[in-house]
């Protein structure tokens, strides 16, 4: 049975690398952030910019080409995790290979990011899932700060990537860093660097009601009620809050859950193996933003 189940997991993921590359082929815009950086929250904000602006559906998520095949000024957008995709894609997600396309580097504090990694898998993800990703069995069993500094799941993995993606971008041409706590403190501002970014100028008025629609509130119903058109936006177990896309939206809250020995373990390890540059290390970091509720889908 086992046997069988691992032959259907690679001709799986064999059809996965085939699709993801041709659309990899087609991209204008590679889109990178590592899973719960706030991604999903930001293409609600960009896809509600395009609703206003070119009529796209107010209940659909901008994703690969669905809004160019609306409107051809909208960009082809490849959106990646990076970590998540199969191996022959992530070969072809290298500085040499995506130039000339534009890349939207999306990055939030590594220890956010575990943090929302182990509740994503553990109430979001079904039994079949957690397996394909090698996520252990016992991962309910497993305590957060267990699965934050493991090496194969938590911050060291995040932590990686971010550094892969440093590397990548001091070789591209056009490139833009966001911040996840920057996107916090001031949406608008954030919001309308994208845009530009993207060639799609978008008033104040338009940046500030696609802020509103996004909010934790509203997002929060929105997924509750099932409004939008992809499963992104759809708790993973009916009636379980636990299991909402929509979770928490704090910048720094994972400080709330590790005792001040674990978090200096944390800090260690952000220190000692980050590159420099994100401004997520000790002798870096940015002042301390309001650690109330931000309207993010982490």
């Amino acid at each position: 049975m086992r046997v069988l189940e691992a032959l259907r997991d690679w001709r799986r993921m064999r059809r996965r690398a085939r699709k993801r590359l041709a659309r990899l082929a087609e991209a204008d815009v590679v889109f990178m952030s590592p899973g719960k950086a706030g991604r999903t929250w930001v293409r609600v904000m960009l896809s509600h910019v395009y609703h206003q602006r070119r009529g796209t559906p107010l209940d659909e998520l901008i994703g690969a080409d669905n809004f160019h095949r609306l409107d051809p000024a909208i960009p082809i957008i490849y959106f990646t995790h990076d970590i998540n995709e199969p191996p022959a894609v992530r070969r072809a997600l290298n500085a040499d290979d995506l130039e000339p396309r534009k890349l939207v580097h999306l990055v939030r504090d590594p220890r956010d990011v575990a943090v929302s990694r182990y509740h994503h898998f553990a109430f979001r993800h079904d039994e079949a899932q957690r397996r394909r990703r090698a996520i252990p069995d016992d991962l309910a069993t497993t305590s957060l700060f267990d699965f934050v500094t493991d090496e194969r799941l938590g911050l060291p993995v995040v932590i990686a990537s971010m550094n892969r993606w440093a590397e990548i971008r001091a070789r591209m041409s056009r490139v833009l860093l966001l911040r996840y706590e920057d996107l916090h403190a001031d949406p608008v501002r954030e919001m309308r660097r994208l845009v530009d970014f993207l060639g799609e100028p978008a008033s104040d008025a338009e940046l500030r009601a696609a802020v509103e629609f996004a909010r934790f509130e509203s997002l929060r119903k929105r997924e509750a009620e099932g409004f939008f058109k992809q499963e992104i936006l759809r708790p993973g177990a009916s009636g379980d809050p636990r299991s909402f896309k929509v979770r928490r939206g704090k910048a720094g809250g994972y400080r709330e859950d590790f005792t001040a020995e674990q978090l200096a373990v944390l800090d260690r390890l952000v220190d000692e193996r980050l590159v420099d540059g994100y401004g997520y290390k000790t002798g870096e970091r940015t002042p301390a933003l309001n650690p109330a509720d931000s309207p993010a889908a982490s």
